[in-house]
């Protein structure tokens, strides 16, 4: 018996517990990640003995995300979530963002199932170090747009973390963003992204992340949501927004973000651009240093 729960997040160290069972640097591999777009995806858990099957209702159907388990166990899981799509669910197995690992654990059933790349859902990773200091020619555009920023607006801001008694103020800045947004995105998914953030937020004492925000004339301008690998020794930046009426903000908080909050951190996941092309340009300027391969399995 399959028993799935809604994901959210009551239960934030069980969820941590599995998904830390194999880190992925993939965005999909983060609990915060994931209970961000859980109503967008509409994302169920089934803990099964040693691993956790997830699945999703999106497009009109229902679909799997890669379980949550160690490599050794992928196939069993992989077994087990197909059972339940082709008795349970009386449809094919459709596996959404499964990394490249997972991928090589199951070609074994290769002949049964077309598996296919997920261009747009590539994630950007790019070196912790040149985003915190942004020195050589590779960020001389971003490091023109960040000192226009402190120049100009000079004794007005001050980059603040942030904590649930800010909510008001971040929640104001969202609807503020979201409605001045010229948006491509065609599946509404910046309504969806404002109900994660603000689960995020209603439950932010009891999660594993880090927020901060930008104040310009006392007004938020800006905030960041990311967590933090220790595994991987990988920061993932979730959310990140800003007034995009200011040069050079966007910059100054990417910077002082992972200045701030992770120091150390070796490499940094800022996820995919969800196949819009002005996003697209803007994680291309940054000079990722490589791109986290996903990939979709279909049963034939």
């Amino acid at each position: 018996m399959y028993d799935f729960k809604n994901l959210d997040a009551e239960q934030p160290k069980i969820m941590e517990e599995y998904f830390n069972l194999r880190p992925s640097k993939m965005c999909e591999g983060r609990y915060i990640n994931q209970l961000i777009w859980a109503n967008y995806s509409n994302t169920k858990y089934s803990i099964n003995g040693r691993y956790m099957l997830l699945k999703m209702y999106a497009f009109g159907k229902h679909l799997a995300q890669m379980p949550k388990c160690r490599l050794e166990d992928s196939v069993e899981a992989f077994l087990d979530i197909e059972k339940y799509f082709n008795e349970e669910l009386n449809q094919k197995l459709i596996i959404y963002c499964a990394d490249k690992e997972f991928v090589e654990q199951i070609r074994e059933f290769e002949d049964r199932y077309e598996i296919t790349q997920m261009v747009d859902s590539f994630d950007y990773i790019y070196s912790g170090e040149g985003l915190r200091t942004l020195k050589g020619k590779t960020y001389h555009k971003k490091k023109n747009h960040l000192n226009s920023f402190l120049k100009e607006y000079e004794g007005r801001y001050k980059y603040k973390i942030l904590t649930c008694d800010d909510r008001d103020e971040i929640v104001e800045f969202l609807d503020k963003w979201n409605q001045e947004k010229d948006s491509d995105d065609k599946q509404n998914r910046l309504e969806n992204e404002k109900i994660g953030i603000n689960v995020i937020l209603d439950n932010c004492p009891r999660l594993n992340k880090q927020i901060a925000g930008v104040y310009v004339d006392d007004v938020l301008e800006a905030f960041t949501i990311g967590s933090y690998s220790e595994e991987l020794n990988l920061a993932n930046i979730h959310i990140e927004k800003a007034n995009p009426e200011i040069r050079g903000l966007y910059n100054y908080i990417n910077q002082q973000f992972l200045a701030n909050a992770y120091p150390d951190v070796e490499y940094v996941n800022r996820e995919d651009d969800m196949g819009l092309e002005g996003l697209r340009k803007a994680k291309l300027a940054y000079r990722p240093i490589e791109m986290v391969e996903k990939y979709k399995i279909i049963q034939k």
